[in-house]
């Protein structure tokens, strides 16, 4: 049982040595227009720690939009978007199921002309 133990701290120890943090995070270049899609499963699913740990991901990527699936909480998409500078948001509930779509964009790079759905 003792060596059981010993190897799971051991296990531990090494994945969290060799993990990926936020600030590591790379994404495209200053010369291309990025656009990323992340299924953020019934955001935020753990409160103000989903918003923060997301916000600094958005922010480490840099990309120019980021498209959402599974909002689940206007209001805290809404929160996060306002928190996160240089961005817009765009969230319209449209989901039977509670799980829709938005997109933050990098308002001084991306103008939004109009808005509407492909499939009503």
């Amino acid at each position: 049982m003792k060596k059981l133990v010993t190897s799971i701290i051991l296990l531990l120890s090494v994945t969290s040595i060799y993990s990926q943090n936020f600030e590591e995070l790379s994404f495209g270049t200053s010369n291309t227009f990025d656009v990323v899609t992340w299924n953020v499963e019934q955001f935020p699913k753990m409160g103000q720690t989903t918003i923060d740990h997301v916000k600094q991901i958005i922010e480490n990527l840099d990309a120019e939009v980021v498209a959402f699936q599974e909002i689940s909480d206007s209001a805290s998409f809404n929160q996060m978007a306002d928190e996160l500078e240089g961005y817009n948001g765009y969230f319209k509930s449209t989901s039977f199921s509670g799980l829709d779509l938005a997109y933050i964009y990098k308002a001084d790079e991306v103008e939004i002309n109009d808005s509407y759905e492909i499939l009503t």
